[in-house]
């Protein structure tokens, strides 16, 4: 809004409207947007710089003398104004455009028009411009609506999310326990194997000592135990990381969704 001010000076000015005049009609902008700054809450703070933006389009169609081209700039500003998304700045804005066009039409019709059947009839014009701000409006509240429901799609899934989050880091959980039992199990297992060596290494007799042969089975089984039980510990530790990261990766995405109102 405040970029405005300087175009509408110079515009003013080059139109042959007096220092004062130009000045008075544009300071009106610079108050309007000193409120918006200060303005409590963001409802209001909308309130008040949609009115600025639009008082800049309404001075410039004056500025210009009614020129159908500055008219434009009013179907620009409406759907920057939908942009906050609040019904009371978008009605309030609404409003201005009604009441502009339709009081300054009647008291001062060449400050909004300036072609010859416009000035001939210009109520009538007055509402053809009418129309097609209702159709404007029509248009970005069947978009307002989709982005609302889009944002409700969006929260929800980012709900289902979360909820799924909760499960991969319950499962990393247990998988990280029951690596970490594995673990355990095959340490116990190298103890014992520790032990029999020893009973090897002190036996005089190993092949007439009958326990040492039984020991010696228990050594076979035991390897083949140890190999499974490793490949299994490395899998179930792979799978706890890749819970983990999971886990983050789903956080992360619940992160990049707002819910509709907690804005």
């Amino acid at each position: 809004m405040w970029l405005q001010v300087p175009i509408l000076l110079a515009v003013g000015l080059a139109r042959g409207f007096t220092p004062a005049h130009t000045v008075s009609e544009v300071a009106s902008i610079a108050v309007l947007a000193l409120l918006g700054y200060h303005a409590q809450g963001r409802g209001m703070k909308a309130i008040m710089v949609s009115i600025g933006l639009l008082t800049t389009e309404a001075i410039l169609v004056h500025f210009t003398g009614g020129l159908i081209e500055a008219h434009f700039a009013f179907f620009v500003m409406l759907p920057l104004i939908a942009l906050y998304q609040d019904l009371r700045a978008f009605f309030v804005a609404l409003g201005f455009v009604v009441v502009h066009h339709s009081v300054m039409t009647i008291l001062v019709p060449t400050s909004v028009f300036n072609h010859p059947a416009a000035l001939a009839k210009p109520v009538l014009w007055a509402g053809i411009h009418a129309a097609f701000v209702l159709a404007l409006v029509a248009v970005m509240m069947a978009f307002w609506r989709f982005a609302e429901q889009t944002q409700v799609e969006l929260a929800r899934a980012a709900e289902d999310v979360a909820r799924s989050a909760a499960d991969v880091e319950r499962v990393g959980a247990e998988l990280t326990r029951a690596a970490d039992t594995q673990s355990l199990t095959i340490e116990m297992i190298g103890e014992s194997l520790g032990d029999v060596q020893r009973r090897m290494e002190h036996s005089k007799a190993m092949q007439a000592d009958p326990e040492l042969a039984a020991s010696l089975s228990q050594i076979v089984e035991a390897v083949g135990l140890i190999g499974g039980l490793s490949e299994q510990h490395a899998r179930n530790t792979d799978l706890a990381a890749q819970a983990t990261d999971l886990t983050a990766q789903a956080t992360r995405l619940g992160s990049l969704v707002t819910p509709v109102g907690a804005r």
